[in-house]
């Protein structure tokens, strides 16, 4: 089973929140990368029509995300609830409020949101950069 977990702009301001972000689970390729609107619009679809959809989207394209690639090999499901409670965590420690739009990380909130996800990552050919640092 995998999914995915980017860490937003801003990520690298926070020492261990990469560490953190990956703890206990298997990580199977990522990379750190300038992401333009176009691959957000189709990433928040959902989003694009609300009126915070501005501050959000330059947010996103701010600076570098990480996008990490996830597996572990368990029952269906838990790489993804692991993955999910990682980041739920770390958004209560590091954000401003529980409503901030340019919140630090993102993961998978179910198996069809990882596979609809990682298909838009393999459209925009966004794990196939190289990986400048080291996790």
């Amino acid at each position: 089973m995998q999914t995915l977990v980017i860490l937003k702009p801003g990520w690298e301001n926070y020492p261990g929140l990469l560490q953190a972000a990956t703890q206990g689970l298997y990580i199977v390729q990522y990379s750190e990368v300038l992401v333009m609107d176009e691959f957000w619009m189709k990433f928040y679809q959902s989003h694009v029509d609300k009126k915070y959809w501005g501050e959000m989207s330059e947010y996103l394209s701010s600076s570098t995300c990480i996008f990490i690639l996830l597996e572990w090999d368990c029952l269906e499901g838990c790489v993804i609830e692991s993955a999910r409670d990682q980041i739920v965590r770390l958004r209560k420690r590091y954000n401003k409020t529980s409503k901030d739009t340019r919140n630090i990380a993102h993961a998978s909130t179910s198996d069809e949101d990882a596979k609809r996800e990682l298909e838009l990552v393999d459209e925009f050919s966004i794990l196939q950069v190289n990986r400048p640092r080291d996790i």
